[in-house]
């Protein structure tokens, strides 16, 4: 009962292949009989008939074509709608609209592409396969699609987002959904098809409208592009101008031939290029007109069929207007800056992971001088010429991934009134050579506290040390921060990170520091991702107020 018409269209196939032997134009009459009288009691879509092997029965030609306009209006609708529902599944509607509308992809079969089959990055070629998430629907969409449009920027940043994100997320693993791991469920799939055919009826005022429909689209715009005039007449019937190097691209060769039909086919996964043209061209009126002549003394006018709609008569559905009013201030989570550092450690640019993650330039800046600062500090003298990403290559896929996970679970308070907003800049100056948490003012007890409340630490986990010469002032700091549970006993020869304080050359000898315990049953196993998971925690801590200062703002937008 909630299938979409792609999931209806699997179902009939199923049930064609199921008795091969019954004549195809038979099965198909009984077949649009049984699903009339569904979708009159069940609320059932319909499928697309073309792609059914039911005979010549199946020759249904449905309009469905997306101007590019209304399309880039439905990615900016579906962007408006993000503090509704989220940025994550705001993000995975529109990559399927976008695979779907500049790639020709089956709705199940965007979603279900891995990274091992996006080749190339921003304009990449698409292996279109069976993979371990989905079997293809046929045999034949087995197929290659090279980009073949151009993208604009909003395009081009939403695949940024996604291969980074991607990178971010399973670091070399080639096997997982290049959309994520959450269009693995069933749940998130139905609320993303929903999702896109809201925005897409909206832009186009068309009810039927479908995710199937910018896979039509798609197929019309190759057509377009493919089959013009044999004079050289570039002229688009379509409202987008026509691609002069189309045939070059999907041929090899940019004459026309008898395998231009062919080409579009397997471009679309049609096992025929009947398939294409009399399902998917819905244009032929309009290619067929440049070879009537127009000449004409006298128009007639023929009487309405009978049972005919006169679609003249019928008034239009307004069109939805959509506009991006303002910017909502962007939510940096903790999880999303530890994928940050993750990006880091192999090797890929500050600019390129900032912006594939929708973290701020200043925020990102800082983030890496703060890890620059403590990778640099811990590491042996010999090796602190090294680039950074060689100073963090001991953390493994495994660690990085246990890390993002419980990133992503911590919750940040906002009504902490905070002596001084911590900085990642200011957390990285107070962990020193072993990575130790120094502390001497009262602010930094009060960070201390706060870390280890966010990430649950308990005695077991991290020991706070002092030196014997900590002032009274300071005892009652570990007490009013809730660090007298992290105390250990009989720490007097343990060695502590040293500090120099501002502005001083002497080292402060009045300090406590907060030591992480070795463990690895936990996702913050060693000191190493301590100081990552520590630097990623201020990051978000200090945009968060500056967030939080911009609600009433973003509110009145």
């Amino acid at each position: 009962m909630g299938a979409d018409e792609e999931g209806v269209g699997e179902l009939y196939e199923a049930l064609l292949c199921a008795r091969p032997e019954i004549e195809l134009r038979t099965v198909g009459l009984y077949l649009r009989r049984f699903h009339a009288f569904a979708k009159k009691f069940g609320c059932i879509p319909d499928p697309d008939w073309g792609e059914l092997p039911v005979g010549e029965v199946s020759i249904s030609v449905c309009p469905a074509y997306i101007r590019e306009s209304d399309y880039l209006d439905a990615l900016n609708l579906l962007k408006v709608s993000e503090p509704q529902y989220g940025k994550e599944l705001v993000s995975l509607a529109s990559m399927t609209l976008l695979l779907a509308y500049r790639y020709g992809l089956r709705a199940s079969e965007a979603l279900g592409l891995t990274r091992a089959d996006w080749v190339g990055e921003t304009y990449p070629l698409l292996l279109v396969r069976n993979n371990v998430l989905r079997k293809l629907k046929t045999k034949a969409g087995r197929r290659l699609v090279p980009t073949l449009f151009e993208m604009t920027s909003i395009e081009l940043k939403l695949i940024s987002e996604t291969i980074v994100k991607s990178e971010a997320n399973h670091g070399d693993c080639r096997n997982v959904p290049v959309l994520g791991t959450k269009v693995s469920s069933a749940t998130t799939i139905g609320r993303i098809r929903k999702l896109v055919i809201t925005a897409l009826r909206l832009v186009t005022g068309n009810p039927t409208t479908v995710i199937h429909s910018a896979r039509h689209s798609f197929a019309m715009r190759v057509l377009d592009s493919m089959l013009d005039a044999s004079s050289g007449d570039k002229r688009s019937r379509l409202d987008v101008p026509v691609n002069g190097e189309m045939r070059d691209r999907v041929l090899g060769d940019a004459r026309q031939s008898r395998r231009t039909l062919w080409g579009v086919a397997r471009l679309l996964g049609h096992a025929s290029p009947s398939t294409s043209v009399g399902t998917y061209a819905h244009i032929l009126d309009r290619w067929l007109s440049e070879y009537i002549s127009t000449d004409v003394t006298r128009r007639t006018r023929g009487t309405l069929l009978d049972g005919a709609y006169d679609l003249d008569a019928v008034s239009r559905l307004e069109k939805h207007e959509c506009h991006i009013e303002g910017e909502h201030p962007i939510a940096v989570t903790v999880g999303g800056l530890v994928r940050l550092a993750r990006l880091i450690s192999r090797g890929v640019s500050e600019s390129r992971a900032a912006l594939g993650l929708d973290i701020p330039e200043v925020i990102s800046k800082e983030i890496v001088i703060g890890l620059e600062r403590v990778f640099r500090v811990s590491a042996k003298r010999q090796e602190r010429e090294r680039p950074l990403p060689e100073l963090m290559r001991s953390i493994t896929d495994e660690q990085w991934e246990s890390l993002i996970a419980f990133a992503d679970s911590l919750e940040l308070s906002n009504d902490i009134n905070w002596i001084k907003v911590p900085t990642a800049l200011e957390l990285a100056n107070l962990l020193g050579p072993q990575r130790h948490l120094v502390m001497w003012r009262e602010e930094h007890f009060q960070w201390a506290g706060q870390i280890a409340k966010s990430l649950c630490l308990h005695k077991t986990d991290a020991s706070l040390l002092s030196t014997p010469a900590l002032s009274a002032k300071q005892r009652t700091w570990i007490d009013k921060y809730d660090l007298s549970r992290l105390v250990a006993e009989g720490s007097s020869g343990t060695q502590l990170d040293t500090v120099r304080a501002e502005g001083q050359s002497t080292v402060v000898v009045e300090r406590a520091v907060l030591a992480l315990s070795q463990n690895k049953a936990r996702a913050v196993s060693n000191r190493m991702l301590m100081s990552a998971m520590v630097i990623a925690w201020s990051g978000a801590v200090s945009q968060g107020r500056v967030k939080e200062d911009s609600i009433c703002l973003a509110d009145v937008v």
